[in-house]
């Protein structure tokens, strides 16, 4: 015990010099070394030795947090920005907080702060990058509509694209950014595009063409995506809750000569729709607030 206590004071007393001199790469090496020191004095935190290094640790893990999250808000947005990951240094060229010798060392240390350090910064970076598009294709802009959400995709293909050459060997492939990127982006896009079918004073909502033909390339754009992720981290984004979302009943649907029609085909897909609207007006008239789709809607498709 009192060979380990001397480690663990010693590995303490280099923690606050690294983090001090801004030296992340080696800061990043103790703070797992005093990680798994620490796990042998839990049960002595009523000793005030213990207690002081309990503390200390605490206070240098929340100023290495604060200076890397510092640090990443300086990259701004990817898509317009100019960041070079390689030579990453703050703006002014200065030794202040966050200051690092590349981002590479930054995810060091975001590793080594834990799960949860690691979880917000990846958060809060996907945030960052994804502020354009929520400005680009606010609702009231005339490219946010249903018979243009191919340009949401071309967007964010080529975010991803930017973040793959001018970030590559940056993030660790275990953080799994660009998919967490994704759904981020797919959760954004399945409310922008909910609020336009939703709004009953966008043609959008009553035209089951363009619903149609945008819901067939969001699947598409789903698919490509899957392959992606699964190519590169095995995982799937149709497992998400994004995706459950949006997902369509397993039964069949059925046309007016009682024939089955796969729900997912162009012709499911419009009979669903149909029939969806069908439901609200008949809700809407029982009710007594009326509205619901034209009598001529089906013939006019």
């Amino acid at each position: 015990a009192l060979k380990r206590l001397h480690m663990l004071v010693n590995a303490v007393g280099q923690l606050e010099e690294m983090a001090e001199k801004k030296q992340y790469k080696e800061a990043a090496n103790l703070l797992d070394a005093v990680s798994q020191l620490t796990v042998h004095f839990e049960s002595f935190q009523s000793v005030p030795k213990i207690s002081e290094l309990t503390k200390t640790v605490a206070s240098v893990r929340s100023s290495l947090s604060s200076q890397i999250f510092a640090a990443f808000r300086e990259i701004g947005e990817i898509a317009g920005s100019t960041a070079d990951a390689s030579t990453f240094s703050l703006s002014d060229g200065s030794e202040a907080a966050g200051g690092f010798k590349s981002l590479g060392e930054a995810c060091l240390v975001v590793d080594a702060l834990g799960p949860e350090a690691r979880r917000r910064q990846v958060e809060e970076f996907a945030t960052a990058q994804l502020k354009p598009y929520s400005k680009i294709f606010r609702p009231e802009e005339e490219h946010s509509g249903l018979d243009q959400v191919d340009r949401r995709f071309a967007w964010f293909r080529r975010l991803l694209k930017n973040i793959d050459e001018r970030f590559e060997n940056v993030f660790p492939a275990h953080w799994h950014l660009q998919y967490k990127l994704c759904l981020q982006f797919l959760q954004m896009t399945f409310e922008g595009v909910k609020l336009k079918l939703e709004d009953t004073d966008s043609p959008d909502s009553e035209n089951v063409i363009v619903i149609v033909k945008a819901l067939q390339k969001s699947l598409l754009f789903e698919r490509e995506m899957t392959a992606k992720f699964e190519r590169e981290y095995g995982s799937s984004v149709a497992s998400t809750t994004v995706d459950k979302a949006a997902t369509y009943d397993d039964g069949m649907e059925y046309d007016k000569d009682g024939n089955e029609v796969d729900p997912r085909s162009a012709e499911g897909i419009k009979l669903r729709y149909l029939r969806e609207r069908a439901k609200s007006k008949a809700i809407a008239e029982k009710t007594g607030h009326g509205g619901g789709a034209d009598d001529g809607d089906e013939h006019a498709l």
